[in-house]
């Protein structure tokens, strides 16, 4: 099963593959042009002549795996040369984008703090009621995100 981690190393395999090879001519390219073994991990990214099929080839412990995607449509963009022109390591985010057939050119990285922006973090606090006595568990976003608070029914409400 193909999982895509940020742990895991992703080596792009520069230059059209002949899609008729399957894990044993994969694996011959790995060792001939990236000097690697197929079993040390990470995983092996190859795609054919017209760009609109890639193959990912991983060691899974016990046997080798293919991914295998084709596109009905477009190409899958290939990322920038390294020096010596035959691989390139890309990360998680890169590769996920590629799949999903975002060109990396049109991406722009926000320098913005993701637990703000995305992230629906709860921030929890007791709150005594000074008349009743009760202690209760109010709850709040962060500052992106309105305030709640409890009412005497133990409720929580919104507030603008």
């Amino acid at each position: 099963m193909l999982h895509i981690d940020t742990d895991t190393k992703y080596y792009w395999f520069h230059g059209p593959v002949d899609f008729r090879k399957g894990f044993d001519g994969l694996s011959g390219l790995i060792q001939e042009f990236l000097r690697r073994e197929v079993t040390d991990g990470g995983v092996f990214i190859f795609v054919n002549r017209r760009r609109n099929a890639i193959k990912l080839l991983k060691w899974e412990g016990d046997g080798l795996a293919i991914y295998h995607k084709r596109l009905e449509q477009g190409v899958f963009e290939e990322p920038k040369k390294s020096a010596d022109g035959k691989q390139i390591i890309i990360d998680a985010d890169q590769l996920s984008l590629i799949l999903q057939g975002i060109r990396l050119s049109s991406v722009v990285r926000m320098s913005m703090r993701p637990a703000q922006l995305f992230i629906k973090r709860y921030i929890y606090s007791k709150y005594k009621d000074p008349t009743t006595g009760f202690i209760y568990q109010a709850a709040a976003f962060d500052s992106a995100f309105p305030r709640f608070k409890v009412d005497e029914r133990r409720s929580l409400h919104c507030c603008h």
